[in-house]
């Protein structure tokens, strides 16, 4: 019979649990391999503790002192498979913050310096930004709203150049009969059978005066209405950027008449020479009135001067070009 540690009841040499408590006997042979276990691990710790005290460093008594000093070995070398020891920076605070990288020396890296580009290049963008936009006024030097209107004038005249040209050639047989007529008379008279190139420039100048008598005439008239906050290169720049439209519709009757189609033509320049004309009476109609008189008839008023001055303008340009044309032919 055994007991039972826990309740002292008595239990058969078999019995693996006591009948009274539950509780499970320990095998005999189980408590011994634990406590063999034990020794075992006892023995072990001990011989570790002796060659732990046996691998220190040998000391060895200097000859001419009494201090004992261990003996040198020598530093070993690094080797990927041996880095050497880790050594923690003497002063934590020369390091960056937690998270951030350490402030490097600026890198001095060559600036590149834009290209300007050249004058006649930002004329060009003034003159295609003026074409989509003649209503937004830049600042630009004085002489570019020149370009658009010499442009014009040119083009106009090329034009009538070319139109004229073309009716003198469909004519020649007519002017050959007329030289040979006369010439039977008188040898020293001849027809022209062709329109000289300079009559070319004379009606590109022509043109020129045009266009400058219709901004004179504009800026008069805005005078006259007592508004003296637009000046004279305002105004001319403002007419100039409005000219530049009228490239697109010029260029193309001077390619209607290359191809022969000499209607189109006229009604193209028909239609820029009114526009040209309309110019004073749409810039007097936004211009302010410092006057007494009412408003509308301030407006009616100075486009009734300027349009009167313009056709007299007109009239002698036109008595005088066909005058001279006439006298170049004969």
């Amino acid at each position: 019979m055994k007991s039972c540690d826990f309740c002292k009841a008595e239990n058969p040499e078999e019995a693996k649990f006591c009948r009274n408590c539950g509780k499970a006997f320990v095998p005999t042979d189980l408590s011994e391999d634990t406590e063999q276990r034990d020794a075992r691990l006892a023995g072990t710790s001990a011989e570790e503790s002796t060659q732990a005290t046996s691998s220190q460093p040998e000391l060895r008594r200097d000859s001419a002192s009494t201090t004992t000093q261990p003996l040198q070995t020598p530093a070993p070398t690094y080797s990927p498979s041996n880095p050497g020891p880790v050594v923690a920076p003497a002063d934590a605070s020369s390091l960056p913050p937690y998270g951030q990288q350490r402030a490097q020396p600026p890198v001095q890296m060559p600036v590149a310096v834009p290209v300007q580009p050249n004058a006649f290049t930002l004329m060009i963008h003034w003159l295609w930004d003026s074409f989509k936009h003649p209503s937004r006024l830049q600042r630009i030097p004085s002489w570019w709203p020149i370009v658009p209107i010499v442009l014009n004038a040119l083009v106009i005249a090329s034009t009538t150049y070319a139109m004229l040209s073309h009716q003198y050639r469909s004519t020649s047989n007519l002017t050959q009969g007329i030289n040979s007529f006369f010439s039977d008379i008188d040898s020293s008279y001849s027809v022209a059978t062709s329109i000289p190139v300079t009559q070319l420039f004379k009606t590109a100048v022509l043109m020129l005066v045009l266009e400058y008598a219709v901004i004179l005439m504009t800026y008069a008239g805005i005078r006259i209405m007592g508004d003296t906050s637009v000046t004279f290169s305002a105004l001319h720049q403002e007419i100039g950027q409005k000219l530049t439209t009228l490239l697109a519709p010029n260029l193309m009757a001077l390619v209607s008449v290359l191809i022969g189609l000499n209607a189109f033509a006229i009604f193209l320049l028909t239609v820029a020479m009114l526009f040209i004309l309309v110019l004073p009476a749409a810039r007097l109609a936004v211009a302010s009135n410092h006057r007494k008189l009412d408003r509308t008839w301030m407006w009616g008023l100075t486009t009734l001067l300027a349009g009167v001055a313009i056709g007299v303008i007109i009239l002698i340009l036109i008595i005088g070009g066909a005058a001279e044309t006439i006298g170049s032919l004969f």
